[in-house]
């Protein structure tokens, strides 16, 4: 499953590149706009669903009652997401003059309408990886991702235009809505949002809006520099900047055992089953931490490289653009502190919500501060810090809610091992790098040949321990 999700994220980095290469600044900073407006949209009408569908689709037992709880809320998804896109298709001309952007007009209806769909997506995968259905998920990811290229190709080098792209991903996501539907009625899993429960809207809100007001806070800390970058500069400083903060796979390994491993949690949390849960948890934090170090750490040693071999010379030839990439492949690293599975499956939705109103005020004046004293770079900084807070909070309240610390979730002897290793393999590394860019070696055999021998070496001296933490994990699962 790993393998089908890796081979996915390359596809989508692929279509990236299609992307920069083909289509100028302009264009291309228009289509970001389009997809800031879609990302910001959809985490705020989300609305914590997707933990609130795997929280009572886990929990309830009796099947009639459990899809009362599921129509409920797709009805609540579905009631809000309309109301606001048709807000956000209303406030077109102002959102154009915020963005100084004429040419994003004409496309706001996409992002009225993407936000939509992409909701109803997430949270009928979760449904499917509830009825254990996540070997499905992964090889229908990996077909989209195939057919989504052939598209991008199509739109570039066939239409030549933006709308062309946005279109066929409308498309597209209607018919995985439509799939979705007819396989889980299939599974006896029916949702039908005009019967909902309205007896059920006061508890499923209850969880949920702490949740929501989470994940609007999450996906503002994360996207509110690139708002700061798109009021103070101009549409071409936002394409290089959203290309260098994109999210790499570097957490490949962390996000798809989280995904598994939620439902397992939840159900030892709520049979207080902690023992079980600091062990499994333990064994999954620090596989992520291993694998995820490993492969962003290596990247940051040849980020010009990297960051050429992904969008082009025309991005990595900005200075600013491969200093934001290098930070937020950092920002990559501390996600690995920012995991909210044990307060998720706990049910401890509120303590999530008050754990990051701090950072996200801290975030919205720092953000505007650090653009006047380091321009298009500090925004990156203020993401970077405020990811590094709010991680250790997040981890320490998880620790608390499993009866042990933050301390105690970590082999200290063994981590301060794994930062030296990574202090010499990085050093060594950049003095190759150096060596081979006075010698004027093309850029590809530097990155691949540089990225190689970091990943390689530390795989290598960590593969035992990777096994050992793979053992315990599925060890865990087998004596649910």
């Amino acid at each position: 499953m790993i393998f089908v999700r890796m081979v996915t994220l390359v596809f989508g980095l692929l279509m990236t590149r299609v992307l920069s290469g083909h289509f100028s600044l302009k264009e291309y900073g228009t289509y970001s706009q389009v997809m800031l407006l879609t990302t910001t949209i959809s985490s705020m009408t989300i609305l914590g669903m997707m933990d609130g569908i795997n929280f009572f689709f886990c929990r309830e037992k009796d099947e009639q009652k459990r899809n009362a709880y599921i129509s409920t809320i797709f009805f609540l998804q579905y009631l809000i997401s309309t109301i606001v896109s048709i807000t956000i298709l209303a406030c077109t001309v102002p959102i154009s003059k915020y963005f100084d952007n004429e040419s994003l007009k004409s496309l706001m209806i996409f992002a009225a309408v993407l936000p939509i769909l992409q909701n109803s997506i997430s949270l009928l995968q979760i449904m499917f990886i509830a009825i254990g259905k996540a070997k499905m998920i992964a090889i229908r990811n990996l077909l989209v991702s195939v057919v989504k290229l052939l598209a991008i190709v199509l739109a570039c080098y066939v239409f030549d235009n933006i709308a062309v792209l946005l279109l066929s991903q409308v498309l597209m996501d209607i018919i995985q809505v439509i799939y979705f539907f007819v396989v889980l009625k299939h599974k006896n899993c029916k949702i039908n949002i005009l019967r909902f429960d309205k007896t059920l809207i006061k508890e499923i809100l209850i969880y949920c809006i702490p949740m929501a007001m989470f994940a609007v806070i999450k996906s503002l800390n994360r996207d509110s520099d690139k708002f700061v970058i798109s009021f103070f500069t101009d549409t071409e400083t936002l394409a290089v900047y959203t290309n260098a903060s994109k999210l790499l796979p570097f957490d490949i390994v962390m996000t798809s055992f989280c995904t598994v491993l939620l439902p397992y949690i939840t159900r030892y949390i709520a049979n207080k089953k902690y023992e079980m849960t600091q062990v499994l948890y333990k064994s999954f934090l620090e596989l992520s931490y291993i694998a995820t170090t490993i492969l962003a750490i290596g990247a940051v040693a040849v980020a010009p490289e990297l960051m050429r071999f992904l969008y082009t010379e025309k991005y990595a030839s900005y200075d600013f653009g491969v200093y934001v990439f290098i930070i937020y492949i950092l920002v990559d690293v501390l996600s690995v502190l920012n995991i909210t599975i044990i307060l998720s499956a706990a049910g401890k939705t509120k303590t999530i919500l008050f754990a990051s109103i701090g950072t996200f005020f801290a975030n919205i004046f720092l953000n505007i501060g650090s653009f006047f004293v380091f321009e298009e770079v500090g925004p990156a900084l203020t993401t970077l810090l405020v990811t590094l807070v709010q991680g250790i909070v997040i981890l320490s309240l998880g620790a608390r809610e499993i009866k042990t610390n933050i301390l105690k979730l970590f082999d200290k002897k063994y981590l301060l091992f794994f930062i030296f290793q990574i202090i010499c393999c990085f050093l060594l590394v950049s003095l190759l790098r150096s060596f081979a860019v006075q010698k004027g070696l093309p850029y590809l055999v530097i990155l691949f040949g540089g990225y190689g021998i970091f990943a390689g070496a530390l795989f290598l001296c960590n593969g035992k321990r990777l096994l050992k933490n793979l053992r315990t994990i599925n060890k865990s699962k087998v004596e649910e």
